[in-house]
Protein backbone atom coordinates (compact mmCIF):
# COMPACT_ATOMS: atom_id res chain seq x y z
CA UNK A 1 0.00 0.00 0.00
CA UNK A 2 1.51 3.05 -1.03
CA UNK A 3 0.05 6.78 -1.04
CA UNK A 4 0.00 8.83 -4.28
CA UNK A 5 1.73 12.47 -3.98
CA UNK A 6 -0.14 14.77 -1.85
CA UNK A 7 -2.70 12.63 -0.72
CA UNK A 8 -3.12 10.33 2.38
CA UNK A 9 -4.70 6.76 2.60
CA UNK A 10 -6.85 5.09 5.11
CA UNK A 11 -8.75 3.83 6.86
CA UNK A 12 -7.90 0.76 5.20
CA UNK A 13 -8.16 -3.01 7.21
CA UNK A 14 -6.22 -5.96 5.48
CA UNK A 15 -7.85 -9.22 7.08
CA UNK A 16 -6.57 -12.95 7.09
CA UNK A 17 -3.87 -11.72 4.33
CA UNK A 18 -1.11 -14.68 4.25
CA UNK A 19 2.22 -13.65 1.96
CA UNK A 20 4.74 -16.53 1.78
CA UNK A 21 7.94 -16.72 0.65
CA UNK A 22 8.87 -12.94 -0.67
CA UNK A 23 12.05 -11.93 -1.25
CA UNK A 24 11.57 -8.48 -0.56
CA UNK A 25 9.34 -7.22 2.08
CA UNK A 26 6.11 -9.10 2.01
CA UNK A 27 4.30 -6.52 3.07
CA UNK A 28 4.54 -2.61 2.96
CA UNK A 29 2.51 0.56 4.00
CA UNK A 30 4.70 3.81 3.13
CA UNK A 31 4.16 7.10 3.28
CA UNK A 32 0.99 9.44 4.45
CA UNK A 33 -0.83 6.67 5.97
CA UNK A 34 -3.73 6.36 8.71
CA UNK A 35 -5.36 4.09 10.75
CA UNK A 36 -4.35 1.03 8.13
CA UNK A 37 -6.00 -1.71 10.36
CA UNK A 38 -4.11 -5.54 9.53
CA UNK A 39 -5.70 -8.90 11.45
CA UNK A 40 -5.44 -12.58 10.85
CA UNK A 41 -1.89 -11.46 8.91
CA UNK A 42 0.81 -14.76 7.99
CA UNK A 43 3.76 -13.63 6.92
CA UNK A 44 6.14 -15.91 5.77
CA UNK A 45 9.86 -15.92 5.35
CA UNK A 46 10.54 -12.41 3.90
CA UNK A 47 13.79 -11.69 1.97
CA UNK A 48 17.38 -11.19 3.28
CA UNK A 49 17.36 -8.58 5.49
CA UNK A 50 13.72 -7.69 5.04
CA UNK A 51 10.65 -7.04 7.23
CA UNK A 52 7.40 -9.08 6.96
CA UNK A 53 5.98 -6.46 7.52
CA UNK A 54 7.31 -2.71 7.42
CA UNK A 55 5.10 0.41 7.99
CA UNK A 56 7.58 3.48 7.31
CA UNK A 57 6.55 6.79 6.31
CA UNK A 58 8.62 7.93 3.47
CA UNK A 59 6.77 11.92 3.52
CA UNK A 60 6.72 14.84 5.57
CA UNK A 61 3.23 14.24 6.36
CA UNK A 62 1.75 12.07 9.24
CA UNK A 63 1.82 7.88 9.30
CA UNK A 64 -0.30 6.90 12.21
CA UNK A 65 -2.61 5.14 13.85
CA UNK A 66 -1.95 1.80 12.48
CA UNK A 67 -3.58 -1.59 14.44
CA UNK A 68 -1.73 -4.99 13.61
CA UNK A 69 -3.46 -7.95 15.54
CA UNK A 70 -3.38 -11.72 15.55
CA UNK A 71 0.13 -11.65 13.44
CA UNK A 72 2.09 -14.64 12.24
CA UNK A 73 5.62 -14.61 11.09
CA UNK A 74 7.90 -17.53 10.29
CA UNK A 75 11.45 -16.77 9.01
CA UNK A 76 14.50 -18.69 8.08
CA UNK A 77 16.90 -15.50 7.60
CA UNK A 78 19.37 -14.65 10.48
CA UNK A 79 18.75 -11.19 9.16
CA UNK A 80 15.09 -11.04 8.52
CA UNK A 81 12.61 -8.63 10.94
CA UNK A 82 9.40 -9.03 12.16
CA UNK A 83 7.66 -5.76 12.20
CA UNK A 84 9.06 -2.72 11.42
CA UNK A 85 7.87 0.78 11.95
CA UNK A 86 9.99 3.20 10.60
CA UNK A 87 8.80 6.77 11.30
CA UNK A 88 5.33 6.57 12.10
CA UNK A 89 3.44 6.91 15.58
CA UNK A 90 1.02 5.49 17.33
CA UNK A 91 0.92 2.12 16.50
CA UNK A 92 -0.80 -0.98 18.55
CA UNK A 93 0.52 -4.17 18.26
CA UNK A 94 -1.08 -6.85 19.70
CA UNK A 95 -0.44 -10.44 19.98
CA UNK A 96 2.38 -11.18 17.25
CA UNK A 97 4.62 -14.55 17.08
CA UNK A 98 7.45 -14.95 15.42
CA UNK A 99 8.12 -18.55 14.78
CA UNK A 100 12.04 -19.11 14.37
CA UNK A 101 15.23 -18.29 16.02
CA UNK A 102 17.99 -16.88 13.78
CA UNK A 103 15.48 -13.34 13.15
CA UNK A 104 17.33 -9.93 14.23
CA UNK A 105 13.92 -8.79 16.23
CA UNK A 106 10.13 -9.31 16.54
CA UNK A 107 9.67 -5.36 16.20
CA UNK A 108 12.09 -3.28 15.24
CA UNK A 109 11.17 0.69 15.65
CA UNK A 110 13.08 3.40 13.70
CA UNK A 111 13.35 7.34 12.61
CA UNK A 112 13.50 10.62 14.04
CA UNK A 113 11.55 12.41 16.79
CA UNK A 114 10.56 15.67 15.16
CA UNK A 115 7.58 18.01 15.06
CA UNK A 116 7.11 20.49 18.25
CA UNK A 117 3.95 18.62 19.28
CA UNK A 118 4.80 15.16 18.48
CA UNK A 119 2.35 14.46 15.98
CA UNK A 120 5.34 12.97 13.14
CA UNK A 121 7.46 11.12 16.18
CA UNK A 122 8.68 7.90 15.94
CA UNK A 123 6.86 6.65 19.07
CA UNK A 124 3.92 6.76 21.06
CA UNK A 125 3.91 2.81 20.28
CA UNK A 126 1.87 0.00 22.32
CA UNK A 127 3.05 -3.06 22.24
CA UNK A 128 1.19 -6.15 23.71
CA UNK A 129 1.87 -10.16 24.13
CA UNK A 130 4.42 -9.90 21.88
CA UNK A 131 5.84 -14.00 21.48
CA UNK A 132 9.38 -14.69 20.11
CA UNK A 133 12.42 -17.24 21.12
CA UNK A 134 14.45 -14.70 20.19
CA UNK A 135 17.41 -12.74 22.06
CA UNK A 136 16.24 -9.30 21.06
CA UNK A 137 12.25 -8.81 20.76
CA UNK A 138 11.11 -5.36 20.53
CA UNK A 139 14.95 -3.10 19.42
CA UNK A 140 13.56 0.46 20.02
CA UNK A 141 16.05 2.60 17.94
CA UNK A 142 14.67 5.72 19.24
CA UNK A 143 14.28 5.40 22.58
CA UNK A 144 17.58 3.33 22.59
CA UNK A 145 15.83 0.52 24.64
CA UNK A 146 16.17 -3.28 23.52
CA UNK A 147 14.02 -5.71 25.36
CA UNK A 148 14.14 -9.32 25.64
CA UNK A 149 16.81 -11.88 26.60
CA UNK A 150 18.23 -15.11 25.90
CA UNK A 151 15.22 -17.47 26.17
CA UNK A 152 13.31 -14.88 24.99
CA UNK A 153 9.64 -16.02 24.64
CA UNK A 154 7.44 -13.14 25.67
CA UNK A 155 6.74 -9.24 26.21
CA UNK A 156 3.14 -8.62 27.76
CA UNK A 157 3.56 -4.89 27.39
CA UNK A 158 5.58 -2.42 25.99
CA UNK A 159 4.79 1.48 25.49
CA UNK A 160 7.45 3.53 23.40
CA UNK A 161 8.38 6.75 24.88
CA UNK A 162 8.73 10.00 22.96
CA UNK A 163 12.59 11.06 23.19
CA UNK A 164 12.28 14.91 23.71
CA UNK A 165 13.01 17.35 27.13
CA UNK A 166 9.36 18.76 25.68
CA UNK A 167 7.18 15.84 25.00
CA UNK A 168 6.05 12.86 26.69
CA UNK A 169 8.71 10.40 27.93
CA UNK A 170 6.68 8.21 29.64
CA UNK A 171 7.67 4.42 29.36
CA UNK A 172 6.21 1.21 30.55
CA UNK A 173 7.80 -2.08 30.05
Amino acid sequence: LTTSAGGTLGPIRLSDVAVITGSDDNIIVEGACLSVVMSGIDSERPGTGKAAIRITNASSSSSMGHVLSGVYIEESEATALGIVLDGCANCLVDCAVLNGTAAASLVKITGTVTGSDGAFASAGHTLRNLNANLATIIDDVVAGVTVGNAQGRFVRYYHSPIVSATLDTAQVV
